[in-house]
């Protein structure tokens, strides 16, 4: 759902800027830069921890300190995973992802390759 939202928003965002007769077609891709640049940013510094083990680790910790008592541990802390291992799980799981979700990331490059070549035909003939 948020794909499609996001596909929605940035097509009607993305035809008001392109409509705007302040400002020409290429603001769009300085528009595309400075969200991507930001964006990242905004979700490291706001976007919560979901992960289970990683809050039950936090909570242990937190635990520890208040009481002085080191029998409070989260499972996480017991089992060691080597980096190569959290690295593969985590690198493996988006491709995982792609391949069951292929037929929503075929739609959306023929969608945008639609656009696209819509976009330049009309920039060519209708003379916008």
């Amino acid at each position: 759902m948020t794909l499609e939202l996001a596909a929605t928003v940035a097509s009607v965002l993305g035809s008001n800027i392109v409509m705007a007769t302040a400002v020409s077609w290429r603001f769009v891709d300085w528009t595309i830069i400075i969200l991507a640049a930001t964006l990242p940013a905004l979700v490291i510094l706001y976007l919560h921890e979901t992960y289970s083990p990683v809050l039950l680790q936090w909570k242990a910790q937190q635990r520890r300190r208040q009481t002085g008592d080191d029998c409070y541990r989260a499972l996480l802390e017991f089992k060691k995973v080597p980096i190569s291992r959290r690295l593969h799980n985590a690198l493996h799981r988006p491709v995982i992802f792609f391949w069951r979700a292929y037929h929503r990331v075929v739609c959306r490059i023929h969608g945008v390759y639609l656009h696209h070549s819509l976009h330049l035909h009309c920039r060519l003939h209708c003379n916008l």
